[in-house]
C-alpha cells in the first residue's frame, strides 16, 4: 500500500460516501481494479478523476 496522499484520502472518503469500492468506480466511469488502485495510492487519479471525486464530495455533503 502506498503512502496517505490529499488524492487517497478524497478518494477514501468518497468511497465511504457512495458505499464502497464498486459504486465509487461506478461513479467515477472506471474499472474497480483502477480505483482500488488509486484508493491505495498506488497511483496517482488524474485531474480530471480528481475534480469529478472532490465534486462527489460535495454533493454527498462529506467533504
Amino acid at each position: 500500500m502506498g503512502k496517505a496522499t490529499v488524492y487517497t484520502e478524497a478518494l477514501r472518503r468518497a468511497a465511504t460516501a457512495m458505499g464502497g469500492e464498486a459504486r465509487l468506480a461506478e461513479a467515477l466511469e472506471v474499472p474497480v481494479a483502477q480505483a482500488r488502485r488509486w484508493l491505495e495510492g498506488g497511483e496517482h487519479p488524474p485531474t480530471e478523476i480528481y475534480h469529478k471525486v472532490l465534486d462527489l464530495l460535495i454533493s454527498t455533503g462529506a467533504h
